[in-house]
Protein backbone atom coordinates (compact mmCIF):
# COMPACT_ATOMS: atom_id res chain seq x y z
CA UNK A 1 0.00 0.00 0.00
CA UNK A 2 1.92 3.20 -1.52
CA UNK A 3 1.72 5.97 1.58
CA UNK A 4 3.14 9.47 1.47
CA UNK A 5 4.23 10.00 5.14
CA UNK A 6 3.94 13.78 4.55
CA UNK A 7 0.43 14.42 4.04
CA UNK A 8 -1.30 10.25 4.43
CA UNK A 9 -2.35 9.90 1.16
CA UNK A 10 -2.56 6.01 0.18
CA UNK A 11 -2.18 5.05 -3.90
CA UNK A 12 -5.65 3.59 -4.62
CA UNK A 13 -6.23 1.81 -8.19
CA UNK A 14 -9.23 0.68 -9.98
CA UNK A 15 -8.94 -2.81 -10.01
CA UNK A 16 -10.53 -3.47 -13.85
CA UNK A 17 -11.79 -7.66 -12.37
CA UNK A 18 -13.31 -6.14 -8.60
CA UNK A 19 -14.50 -2.60 -10.35
CA UNK A 20 -13.31 -1.37 -6.95
CA UNK A 21 -11.03 1.16 -5.87
CA UNK A 22 -8.13 -0.75 -3.84
CA UNK A 23 -4.57 -0.44 -2.76
CA UNK A 24 -2.29 -1.89 -5.22
CA UNK A 25 -1.43 -5.84 -4.60
CA UNK A 26 -1.93 -9.39 -5.68
CA UNK A 27 -1.83 -13.34 -5.10
CA UNK A 28 0.98 -14.60 -2.86
CA UNK A 29 2.04 -17.61 -4.80
CA UNK A 30 3.20 -21.55 -3.80
CA UNK A 31 5.83 -21.29 -1.62
CA UNK A 32 6.25 -17.46 -1.51
CA UNK A 33 6.64 -15.16 1.52
CA UNK A 34 3.94 -12.08 1.59
CA UNK A 35 6.98 -9.78 1.65
CA UNK A 36 7.80 -11.11 -1.78
CA UNK A 37 4.58 -11.30 -3.22
CA UNK A 38 4.13 -7.03 -2.29
CA UNK A 39 7.81 -6.78 -3.96
CA UNK A 40 6.81 -8.96 -6.72
CA UNK A 41 3.66 -6.79 -7.29
CA UNK A 42 5.38 -3.46 -6.78
CA UNK A 43 7.18 -4.07 -9.60
CA UNK A 44 4.72 -6.03 -11.53
CA UNK A 45 1.48 -3.38 -11.03
CA UNK A 46 3.13 0.10 -10.42
CA UNK A 47 6.88 -0.14 -12.17
CA UNK A 48 8.91 0.35 -9.23
CA UNK A 49 10.94 -0.97 -6.60
CA UNK A 50 10.09 -1.84 -3.37
CA UNK A 51 13.13 -2.65 -1.71
CA UNK A 52 11.95 0.02 0.92
CA UNK A 53 8.94 -2.26 2.13
CA UNK A 54 8.80 -2.60 5.79
CA UNK A 55 8.75 -6.21 6.13
CA UNK A 56 5.92 -6.66 8.95
CA UNK A 57 2.35 -6.30 7.71
CA UNK A 58 0.17 -3.39 9.29
CA UNK A 59 -3.27 -4.86 9.32
CA UNK A 60 -4.84 -7.65 8.29
CA UNK A 61 -8.10 -8.00 6.44
CA UNK A 62 -10.82 -11.00 5.26
CA UNK A 63 -13.03 -10.10 3.19
CA UNK A 64 -15.60 -11.80 0.48
CA UNK A 65 -14.84 -10.15 -2.42
CA UNK A 66 -17.53 -9.16 -5.77
CA UNK A 67 -16.03 -9.10 -9.46
CA UNK A 68 -17.07 -9.45 -12.83
CA UNK A 69 -16.37 -13.67 -12.86
CA UNK A 70 -17.02 -14.70 -9.33
CA UNK A 71 -16.77 -13.56 -5.61
CA UNK A 72 -13.94 -15.44 -3.49
CA UNK A 73 -12.30 -15.05 -0.28
CA UNK A 74 -9.55 -12.75 -0.11
CA UNK A 75 -7.08 -12.56 3.17
CA UNK A 76 -4.73 -9.52 2.65
CA UNK A 77 -1.86 -8.61 4.47
CA UNK A 78 -1.35 -4.99 4.61
CA UNK A 79 1.80 -3.89 4.11
CA UNK A 80 3.39 0.10 3.96
CA UNK A 81 5.47 0.68 0.82
CA UNK A 82 6.96 4.24 1.76
CA UNK A 83 6.09 6.45 -1.50
CA UNK A 84 5.92 10.60 -2.71
CA UNK A 85 2.56 11.60 -3.94
CA UNK A 86 4.53 13.13 -6.74
CA UNK A 87 5.89 9.88 -7.85
CA UNK A 88 5.01 8.25 -11.20
CA UNK A 89 3.77 5.09 -11.42
CA UNK A 90 3.74 2.55 -14.75
CA UNK A 91 -0.05 0.89 -14.31
CA UNK A 92 0.27 -2.19 -15.43
CA UNK A 93 -3.14 -2.08 -17.56
CA UNK A 94 -4.34 -5.95 -17.64
CA UNK A 95 -5.12 -5.20 -14.31
CA UNK A 96 -5.25 -1.62 -13.43
CA UNK A 97 -6.93 1.68 -15.34
CA UNK A 98 -6.68 5.05 -14.51
CA UNK A 99 -10.36 7.03 -14.50
CA UNK A 100 -11.34 8.46 -17.64
CA UNK A 101 -10.72 12.42 -17.43
CA UNK A 102 -7.45 11.51 -14.82
CA UNK A 103 -10.08 12.25 -12.16
CA UNK A 104 -9.59 10.33 -8.96
CA UNK A 105 -11.51 8.67 -6.60
CA UNK A 106 -13.21 10.87 -3.51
Amino acid sequence: MPVDAADGSVLLVDHVNAGLWLPPGGHVEPDEHPVQTARREARGELGIDADNLDGQPVFLTVTRTVGIDHGHTDVSLWFVLPAHRGKRFVLDRRSLRTPAGGRRPR
